[in-house]
């Protein structure tokens, strides 16, 4: 149900590849989940959190290209 969530949330997401749009829908659900949790633990594994790591030190993950300013703005509308 939270994987659903996420893959709503991030519908507008777009960062150039199938993989990585995936990989953010399953680390935000991940996140979602068990929020008091750290990344590590979320994760549940040590290439479940370097993937992550990757995820997000990639320079065409952004805000922009998750798609948050189109999600925010169909929200106010």
């Amino acid at each position: 149900m939270v994987e659903n969530r996420a893959a709503v949330a991030l519908r507008y997401a777009d960062l150039g590849e199938v993989r990585r749009n995936q990989r953010l829908v399953q680390l935000v659900s991940a996140l979602a989940a068990i929020p008091s949790h750290s990344l590590p633990q979320a994760g549940g594994t040590w290439a479940a959190t370097k993937a992550a790591c990757r995820l997000w030190a990639n320079p065409t993950v952004s805000a922009q290209a998750i798609g948050i300013w189109q999600l925010m703005i169909k929200k106010v509308s």
